[in-house]
């Protein structure tokens, strides 16, 4: 899935949108996607968010993210937050 510029403003949300998608085939196929025995869910993530930076996901979990400076750094930031999220 193309999600544009990844400087861009809509580059996260369009992002989180695949992410929803991917989550949803998992579901409906039972397949767990897991790294070292830890299982990828966006509920998950946000709940990691909270605990780990006090950031409400109630918007998304790339609402607080996209917060954090220019559009750019925040679409890197994501995926170094997934990386920490999936090593801890």
């Amino acid at each position: 899935m193309y999600i544009g510029d990844p400087g861009s403003a809509d580059a996260l949300k369009s992002l989180e949108t695949l992410i929803c998608g991917y989550e949803a085939a998992l579901i409906a196929h039972d397949i767990q996607d897991t790294h070292d025995g830890r299982t990828f869910t966006r509920e998950a993530f946000g709940r990691w968010l909270w605990e780990t930076r006090g950031w409400s996901t109630a918007l998304g979990i790339t609402h607080e993210i996209s917060q954090q400076g220019t559009p750019k750094d925040a679409f890197q930031l994501l995926f170094e937050l997934i990386d920490e999220f999936r090593n801890s």
